[in-house]
């Protein structure tokens, strides 16, 4: 368990001023100003990222989405590659790699962000071989999933974090999910596109589990665009 989860545990005991008050020292001491720093704690130590510590700091201390982070290490050392669909500032190109240096990569995100170039030069991933960046969406409207995993060397870790955009994009995928062998890790924005996204999978043939929040986001809130968000993991049903 992280140290800062231990900690806000017994702080909340406490109350939720003395919480408050604890978190603000740790920023404050452990993350002054913005500059390349190494991750603390939990699945990602060792990373060197850029970003403001504001923003960043649950996944300084190891506690930004920690509901999956045993899971896709593991799936991670498992697979050959990995494929990110939405992939922001390239936190999860980072994971993958450290936990399985031979990973072949591929990652997904509309936006140019300067953060991802960033922390992918200070990381060694720039101008890498095994890895590619795509500045594009993942659909009918953008590069088809199916098209993207194209050539993949198998077993396939696919991690798909996209607004509201999942079942669009797994839609376009069918072919390759149905024919390979693939390991989805998929966040969901609404109720309705956990259960649509599920039933697609289902139909192909994949074992879905849904990761349920963590209990300490009672504690430690993350800051997401919709009520409902939450991941789920899907196998092939004679996966593993």
């Amino acid at each position: 368990m992280s140290a800062l989860l231990i900690l806000v545990s017994v702080c909340h005991t406490g109350g939720r001023e003395m919480l408050s008050i604890a978190k603000r020292i740790l920023k404050a001491a452990l993350l002054p100003g913005i500059r390349p720093r190494k991750i603390l704690f939990g699945a990602g130590r060792g990373i060197v990222l850029c970003a403001n510590p504001k923003d960043s700091a649950q996944r300084y201390f190891g506690l930004e989405e920690l509901e999956i982070a045993k899971e896709f290490v593991n799936f991670a050392k498992r697979s050959k590659s990995f494929c990110d669909i939405g992939a922001s500032d390239g936190w999860y190109c980072l994971l993958a790699r450290k936990h399985n240096p031979v990973l072949q990569m591929v990652a997904l995100e509309p936006q140019p962000r300067s953060s991802a170039l960033t922390n992918l030069r200070v990381n060694h991933l720039d101008g890498d071989p095994t890895f590619q960046w795509i500045e594009a969406r993942c659909g009918s409207t953008g590069r088809r999933l199916d098209d993207v995993l194209a050539g993949l060397p198998q077993p396939i870790l696919l991690k798909m974090d996209i607004e509201g955009g999942e079942l669009d994009a797994l839609s376009t995928g069918i072919r390759t999910l149905r024919e390979s062998e693939c390991v989805l890790i998929v966040e969901t924005h609404s109720r309705e596109l956990e259960e649509k996204c599920i039933e697609l999978l289902q139909s192909i043939n994949y074992r879905v589990k849904v990761i349920p929040n963590g209990w300490y986001r009672s504690l430690i809130h993350e800051q997401r665009p919709a009520a409902h968000n939450r991941w789920f993991r899907a196998v092939r049903a004679h996966g593993t």
